[in-house]
């Protein structure tokens, strides 16, 4: 079975200080194990508000392999670092 990825941002305790990773789960689903820290960033986890920002990642297709994810999370990270970001993650 083949499991779509997806692109996700996270903001941390600054609303330009952001987290970027990519996962198979419903990105709803990989937010609550940042947050109760299962597998989770420390980045994330030290956070004491972290919020979702689908603004920033909606508009990203769905990837079939983790490889494409891994290569679209690095890009979305870049340029978000270009538009005066601070990014954790994004490998």
């Amino acid at each position: 079975m083949i499991y779509p990825r997806k692109v996700y941002v996270i903001e941390l305790d600054d609303p330009r200080v952001v987290y970027v990773g990519e996962t198979g789960l419903p990105i709803e689903e990989r937010f609550e194990k940042h947050r109760i820290g299962y597998k989770s960033s420390k980045h994330v986890r030290k956070a004491s508000n972290p919020i979702l920002r689908p603004d920033l990642y909606e508009h990203l297709p769905t990837y079939l392999t983790s490889k494409e994810s891994r290569v679209a999370e690095a890009k979305l990270a870049a340029k978000l670092r270009k538009q005066g970001y601070t990014v954790r993650g994004g490998h």
